[in-house]
């Protein structure tokens, strides 16, 4: 049996569902950004976070709590030591969620992931008093410079290295979906401001994350994914752009058996043909004539599958068309927004 680690969103798992029984997990530690993940405790005001994380309540059971005083110990590197699989799987989506910048006092100042889960347990706190004299400021992603960005991925990747043999370190470069299959199989943009903030920011932020943590592991392996993944609005977990169909898992499955078994040898093979796979599921997808009705096929894969280069260098209009495809309430939001401004 083979054990692996897992650091990543929930696609990472979601994988093993059609697992045989031929992998052991040893970790699987999600909702921590790295950003988060490599702050360094302080530790001189140790003892009034003592007394935080004591007292943080038990909201949506005790796996989501044990996560996130991961986050709030910065015990991440600490637990993937002691109990760490032959294997990592990971990708660097969690670095989509914001950042919460804590401060209990003057002396104290805790930065954590801003994930669903860290805000239910903030809100619990509250109520709890827990948190009653403490400031909460929030930081975007987008934020935070590109050159900051890779000083936080070269330590993140370094930490890694020093748990994991370096070619046993398998990246997944997932991004979020675009579109959804619904219960009666047709196809819907994601389309409320909350999905449509994640699909911008990831199509802005993640290719470079990705292209800056090859540089730092350049032994890594790593899963490229195909055109044309869709989510699925029936999946365990809920409708997001994270949570894909069941192609999408296949071929992540059979791209890391390969991997393993004979050292990504044939992993360009999969990818080809998955890729076709994807694009053909796609093609027999009933587009929904609520969300799509008033563009062709051709213009919205179009306006679908450009990368990052393409979204700087075709500038802001490209980004207003994509919004409008998305919601035609969120196109006309943003352009009251420049015009107040």
């Amino acid at each position: 049996m083979i054990s692996v680690s897992i650091i990543g969103s929930c696609a990472c798992r979601d994988l093993f569902e059609k697992d045989n029984g031929n992998y052991e997990f040893r970790t699987d530690i999600r909702f921590q950004s790295p950003y988060s993940i490599i702050q360094k405790p302080n530790e001189s005001i140790l003892a009034e976070r003592k007394h935080f994380i004591k007292n943080v309540p038990v909201v949506n059971g005790n796996w989501y709590r044990k996560i996130l005083l991961y986050d709030l110990n910065k015990t991440v590197f600490k637990e993937l030591l002691n109990n760490h699989g032959d294997y990592l799987i990971t990708d660097l989506c969690e670095a989509r969620y914001k950042i919460a910048e804590i401060k209990l006092t003057n002396l104290t100042n805790l930065k954590v992931t801003n994930c669903p889960s860290f805000k239910k347990h903030y809100e619990a706190s509250f109520k709890h008093n827990v948190l009653r004299d403490s400031i909460l400021t929030i930081i975007d992603p987008l934020e935070i410079p590109f050159s900051e960005w890779d000083q936080i991925i070269k330590e993140y990747s370094d930490n890694l290295k020093k748990i994991f043999k370096e070619e046993n370190i398998i990246l997944i470069k997932n991004m979020p979906a675009k579109y959804f299959v619904d219960s009666q199989g047709l196809l819907k943009p994601y389309y409320s401001d909350f999905h449509c903030r994640e699909i911008y920011l990831c199509n802005l932020l993640m290719p470079h994350l990705y292209s800056e943590f090859i540089k730092c592991c350049p032994k890594c392996k790593i899963i490229e994914i195909p055109k044309f993944a869709v989510g699925s609005k029936t999946h365990k977990w809920g409708n997001h752009p994270f949570h894909f169909n069941e192609t999408y898992y296949d071929y992540l499955l059979k791209s890391i058996n390969e991997m393993i078994m004979d050292n990504g040898a044939k992993s360009k093979e999969i990818f080809d043909e998955y890729s076709k796979v994807f694009e053909n599921e796609f093609k027999k997808f009933e587009f929904s004539s609520i969300y799509c009705n008033s563009y062709s096929q051709d213009e919205i894969f179009d306006t679908l599958f450009f990368n990052n280069e393409e979204f700087r260098t075709l500038g802001r209009k490209k980004q207003f068309l994509m919004l409008f495809i998305y919601n035609k309430n969120m196109f006309f939001r943003h352009w009251r927004k420049i015009i107040r401004k």
